[in-house]
Order: structure tokens, then C-alpha cells, then sequence
């Protein structure tokens, strides 16, 4: 098992499912601000629990295939029925720990379990964190928080106070941990110039804004493009931006699983007839 590929996946995967995003949420007496509770998933040396159970050995099936969803960067397809616009996970690494499976009346001696198979924070059933580095504290919070009608980022601060980082240094940080570019294609300036012209009769496009996350999920690539161009030329124009001397990378779709391999495709014809985003992935 790859568990560092595991972890990685996973992290991408998270930034799409919106890790630490707010969204609105009805309630008996208006609404209120909200956030996707995280799966919990342990990963032990020779499986893992997700949820609050049962063990499942890296032997079965079904673990071996969930696994796999998640090396290929894919939202395990035995979750999709449920949480079919993905959710983030909360991972505990323990692969260097075996999973004890044991009856929930049996007793033995020792730390970790009770008579009752309750088990204390020191059993290999319950998985403590591991000491974090900045990075890792970090992306557990959100990056933003709403108070009093306000938009407060938080990361960068505490950043900053964490490793003791300049002003300067600080503010470069937070910037490109979360930048947006808009890449200039024939349909954002049909739409800018449209704007422009208030007596203009020209119909416009179907049309559609795809944001694209690049490999290590610190940019987002926004394109305004038209349902009729194709994968290639979307390729065409993030290859343009992003410069030659670039690696070989892979278009893909986390929710639902999906690759956008070939370039003669339109985008209606792919399905990305909405405004949707998808994931630039380092091809091996």
C-alpha cells in the first residue's frame, strides 16, 4: 500500500470537496452558515476504518478497490450514492500500527481496551493525531471564516505568528496558497466586449466557466470557454499561459470520476455543459 500516494490524493481531493468551505443551511428559523463534517478514515498497517467501523483488511475486495479510487485520485466509487458532490476526509496516519481485532467482551491485560470494548486513547483502536508540522495545522483549518458579515483569513496569521514570518513574506505566502487566474480565451473577450456594447444585438454563446486547480492545488486556472471548443483547446490555452517546458499532466473530474483524455471532444459533448471544476493531475 502507497500510503504517502494515499495521503496525497487525498489532500487534492479535499481542496476540491471544499475542505474548510462554508455554505448555507436551512433551518426551522431562517439559515446559518454551515461546513461538510469530514469522514473519518484510520489507516492502519493492514487496513483501515472509516467511519466508526468495522476494521476492513487490505484482503478484501472492496478495500482494495476503495484504495485504488483514492491512488487514482478519485472519490472512492463506494461513496458516490452517498455523497455524490464529494466530501473532505480526515485522515489518522497509523500505518505503522496493526489493527487488533478483538471480540467486544473479551477481556486482556494490558493499557488500551476495557471490559466493556471501549477503548481509551491509548489502544490501537482509537487514533490519536500525530505531531503536525505548520503545513499539515494549517490545512486542517479553514481558510476563511465569516463573523459579523465579514470574510476573515485566518491561515496567513497564524502562519505568520507560527514561523515568525515578515509582513512581506507573509502576505506572498497567503497569496499564492489561493490564487486565481483567469486565462484570456475568444469567449471571455466575446463576453467582455458584449459588456461593453449596450445596444448589442449579437447572441451570445452557450457558454461555460470551468476552474481548473493545477497539480499541487495552491492555483486555480479559471477559463470562460464555449461548449462547442474541445479538450485541446482548452489544453491549447493552459498551455499557453502555464509556458513550454511544463510536464505531461492529465485532465480529470473527481465528482464524478472522470478523465478527459481526448482532445477532439467538445466541451457539451464531455458532459462540462455547467460551471464546474476540475483537476490538473502530474501524468507518470
Amino acid at each position: 500500500m502507497n500510503f504517502d500516494l494515499v495521503l496525497l490524493r487525498i489532500r487534492e481531493l479535499n481542496v476540491l470537496a471544499g475542505e474548510g468551505e462554508s455554505f448555507v443551511q436551512a433551518t426551522g428559523t431562517g439559515a446559518k452558515l454551515a461546513k461538510k463534517d469530514p469522514i473519518q478514515l484510520r489507516l492502519y498497517r493492514n487496513g483501515i476504518v472509516m467511519f466508526d467501523g468495522p476494521f476492513r483488511s487490505y484482503q478484501e475486495h472492496s478495500t482494495q478497490q476503495c484504495m485504488q479510487d483514492l491512488m487514482d485520485g478519485y472519490f472512492p466509487s463506494e461513496l458516490q450514492q452517498r455523497f455524490p458532490d464529494g466530501v473532505p476526509f480526515e485522515v489518522h496516519d497509523r500505518r505503522d500500527d496493526e489493527f487488533m481485532v478483538r471480540t467486544p467482551w473479551h477481556t486482556f491485560p494490558g493499557d488500551g481496551q476495557a471490559v466493556c470494548g471501549k477503548e481509551s486513547t491509548d489502544s490501537v483502536g482509537f487514533v490519536p493525531d500525530r505531531r503536525l508540522t505548520t503545513d499539515q495545522f494549517l490545512n486542517k483549518l479553514p481558510k476563511v471564516v465569516v463573523k459579523a458579515g465579514n470574510v476573515i483569513t485566518i491561515r496567513g496569521s497564524l502562519r505568520k505568528t507560527l514561523q515568525g514570518l515578515s509582513d512581506a513574506q507573509s502576505s506572498s505566502s497567503s497569496s499564492s496558497s489561493s490564487s486565481e487566474i483567469l486565462i484570456d480565451t475568444p469567449a471571455l473577450r466575446a463576453m467582455t466586449e458584449r459588456t461593453q456594447k449596450i445596444d448589442s444585438d449579437k447572441p451570445a454563446q452557450a457558454a461555460v466557466t470551468l476552474k481548473l486547480k493545477s497539480e499541487d492545488g495552491n492555483l486555480t486556472y479559471v477559463m470562460k470557454m464555449s461548449l462547442s471548443e474541445t479538450v485541446g483547446q482548452l489544453r491549447a490555452y493552459l498551455d499557453k499561459h502555464r509556458g513550454a517546458g511544463q510536464p505531461a499532466y492529465d485532465i480529470i473530474s473527481a465528482y464524478p470520476r472522470c478523465s478527459f483524455g481526448d482532445d477532439n471532444r467538445t466541451l457539451e459533448s464531455c458532459g462540462l455543459s455547467g460551471n464546474v471544476t476540475l483537476r490538473l493531475r502530474q501524468r507518470h
